[in-house]
């Protein structure tokens, strides 16, 4: 299963259109269920927070999969698509191929204020059920339907 997490800061909030923040609990209670039912299964965690790595390792010890990223190291920082002293091609790099890793996962759970997530949302026809947002997606209902004509 991939799993796309963001930071929970302020401005995050605002640009969904329930206005309100997602805890990383939102995403254990479907992590958990996802393990529960997949003994062998793993999860391969999109995050722009070290302490999310440093949670979800806890919680799920080796069944976590993560690649080395640009990451705050706390929520209060400065988010990585803004920090001036991160390298942006970098991060770039990192973000595309990460959606493209989790579109190749057999599940995926995100949010619907993100465009990470919302992207991967579409890279590919998702079978029912294994496809989930935790938020609306902002593009999709913002736009009154078909985002991508």
């Amino acid at each position: 299963m991939g799993l796309h997490y963001r930071a929970r800061q302020p401005h995050k909030a605002a640009e969904s259109l329930e206005r309100q923040s997602l805890t990383i609990e939102a995403y254990f209670d479907h992590a958990d269920r996802f393990v529960a039912a997949h003994p062998d299964g793993r999860l391969f965690l999109l995050c722009d927070l070290i302490p999310t790595v440093d949670a979800f390792q806890a919680r799920y010890g080796d069944r976590v999969v993560f690649l080395p990223r640009q990451r705050m190291a706390e929520a209060s920082h400065q988010d990585v698509g803004f920090d001036q002293t991160l390298s942006g091609h970098r991060l770039a790099l990192e973000v595309l191929e990460d959606a493209y890793l989790a579109a190749e996962c057999d599940y995926f759970l995100g949010d619907g204020a993100s465009g990470v997530s919302c992207s991967i949302a579409v890279l590919k026809d998702w079978p029912e059920g294994r496809m989930r947002l935790l938020r609306r997606n902002v593009f999709q209902e913002r736009r009154g339907g078909d985002y991508m004509g």
